[in-house]
């Protein structure tokens, strides 16, 4: 396989991670503020409300850890694709820009899955009937909200960013060899 051919895989392998990350991760949450708010209006108090949608952050979490694992190997192979350009010190900003945005979102949605989902998951059954694991519960939430949403921003950017950059041609491809 080439060069640019495997620049073409791992750069669809990155977008679709990226996608996961970003695109994928709010409309998880839109869907579960939708859920939480239409449940409130019926009466159906918070806990329960969590206790339901709650299942689904803990299962998406999964797939945002392995997203990210494939975000950080496929960033990691463009970066060692581009070594000539970095030793030299010649990466754009854009690309340093691209490569700490794909860094700390990745970093962050681990953190969310193993850090906030997977404890949250595993109090979910004692919610609604144990106030410490409500209490615990509700404080793993808030910081899960946070890390979960700064990770989605940095997806959006890291996402964006390559958009912006000249696609690489087969001509820059060649020349690269």
């Amino acid at each position: 396989m080439s060069n640019c051919a495997v620049s073409k895989v791992n750069n669809a392998a990155r977008l679709v991670a990226l996608s996961l990350l970003s695109g994928g991760a709010a409309m998880v949450t839109f869907v579960a503020i939708v859920l939480v708010k239409a449940a409130q209006a019926d009466g159906v108090e918070t806990a329960e409300a969590a206790f339901r949608n709650g299942p689904a952050f803990v299962k998406f979490s999964y797939v945002a850890m392995g997203a990210a694992a494939v975000l950080l190997v496929t960033e990691l192979i463009d970066y060692m694709g581009r070594a000539k350009e970095a030793s030299k010190g010649f990466l754009k900003k854009s690309l340093l820009v691209r490569y700490i945005s794909s860094l700390v979102c990745a970093t962050l949605m681990i953190i969310f899955g193993a850090v906030f989902a997977m404890p949250m998951g595993k109090l979910m059954p004692e919610i609604r009937t144990n106030e410490a694991a409500h209490e615990q519960f509700d404080k793993l939430h808030h910081g899960s909200r946070i890390v979960f949403g700064i990770g989605i921003l940095f997806g959006f950017i890291s996402l964006v960013i390559p958009n912006s950059m000249p696609a690489k041609t087969e001509e820059s491809c060649q020349k690269s060899l």
